[in-house]
């Protein structure tokens, strides 16, 4: 292979130039190593670099969830806890059979029912427990006293004297009791002045929401 240009080249020269291509040969091949491990190790950087990522986005999405879960958690609470003081209370529908059959079977006497005329729902709730009652044998009659204020929270048995209670006083609340409703004794003889309630009777009375 001639080439014109090198052909006024002396022998000097050429050796030279041909030191001078290899050195650049050596230096080229210098670089072209050093850009192959500098491109090897970007790719492999940013392979890292972006399997970091996938495993933050998935832990941020794992941490989303559980905190979603523990969000829905903690609202269904709110919404039961809530409900306690907003839906209108009544019996267990489970347990009304059950309650039923247990003050059937026991002492049964003469009940006035009276709530607490302030609550939306003492009433109906009330008139619930007396139908139960009537239901079960007892002789129940709904108070007439309006009352603004009392002083137990939720469902209680008022008698005159708590230590002498009728006997089926004890039966009611025993009954009650079973079946997971809660349901105090209270001794008021104030309450039995005002409302001029015989010996014998039981008031059962339907307070505030506890």
């Amino acid at each position: 292979m001639n080439i014109p240009l090198l052909e006024a080249f002396s022998l000097d020269q050429l050796q030279r130039l041909l030191s001078f291509s290899k050195w650049m040969l050596i230096v080229g091949g210098i670089i072209f190593l050093v850009f192959v491990i500098v491109n090897q190790y970007a790719a492999a950087r940013i392979s890292s670099i972006q399997e970091q990522e996938k495993k933050q986005v998935q832990q941020q999405l794992r941490s989303s969830r559980a905190e979603l879960t523990r969000t829905k958690a903690q609202t269904n609470e709110l919404n039961a806890e809530l409900s306690r003081f907003v839906a209108p209370r009544s019996l267990p529908e489970d347990q009304i059979q059950p309650l039923q059959q247990c003050l059937s079977d026991g002492p049964r006497g003469p009940i006035i029912m009276s709530f607490l005329k302030t609550e939306s729902d003492a009433e109906a709730y009330a008139t619930q427990i007396a139908n139960l009652l009537r239901d079960s044998g007892f002789d129940v009659t709904m108070g007439s006293t309006v009352w603004l204020q009392l002083p137990v929270k939720g469902l209680y048995l008022c008698a005159r004297d708590v230590a002498n209670a009728p006997l089926h006083a004890v039966h009611v609340q025993r009954c009650f009791q079973t079946a997971g409703i809660r349901l105090r004794a209270h001794e008021d003889k104030k309450m039995y002045a005002d409302m001029n309630v015989p010996d014998g009777t039981v008031i059962f009375v339907v307070g505030a929401r506890e």
